[in-house]
């Protein structure tokens, strides 16, 4: 038997319970099972919360003697891990890419495309088709994060008209 830490670790880093469930794509209810223990974990899940919150699994379950000795001033010295042996955390889980769509509606075009910091600005972009509205569209699997695009249309360069955000390029 065993006594999972995970409620009091994610409080101690201010973690609403939604906010992690997020980061291990899992439900809130789910989540909130495992903190009850009220549901078995998987060793697989139970690394990947280690890993969203930065500590190892050992500090995530304890035994109730251990737990109890935690408390205990006079034993803590000899059951918390040698200070001296580096703990190297495990990585969380990387985030899925997601499908993302651009348009352009442009009358006139011939051959637009997308280019942009994910393929390198690469000249010749990703081809744009024409949907049934007249609006140019390309799809592209991104990794969240942050990305620079611009259009390529008949070999001119033009920033998105439909979105404000823009950077310079330095």
């Amino acid at each position: 038997m065993f006594v999972l830490n995970i409620r009091k670790i994610r409080l101690k880093r201010n973690i609403t319970q939604k906010a992690l469930a997020d980061t291990l794509g899992v439900s809130r209810q789910a989540l909130c099972m495992w903190e009850a223990e009220k549901r078995e974990l998987k060793a697989s899940t139970l690394k990947m919360i280690a890993g969203a919150l930065n500590v190892t699994t050992d500090e995530l379950i304890t035994t109730p003697r251990a737990a109890k000795a935690l408390n205990d001033p006079e034993r803590r010295s000899t059951m918390l891990p040698n200070p001296k042996t580096p703990i190297k955390p495990l990585a969380a889980k990387p985030a899925e890419p997601k499908e993302i769509m651009f348009e352009l509606n442009a009358a006139g075009v011939k051959k637009p495309a997308v280019t942009g910091s994910f393929i390198n600005w690469d000249a010749k972009g990703i081809a744009m088709k024409k949907n049934l509205k007249g609006v140019y569209q390309a799809s592209v699997l991104l990794k969240p994060g942050e990305y620079q695009y611009k259009f390529i249309a008949d070999g001119n360069w033009w920033t998105d008209p439909a979105n404000p955000a823009t950077v310079s390029n330095g």
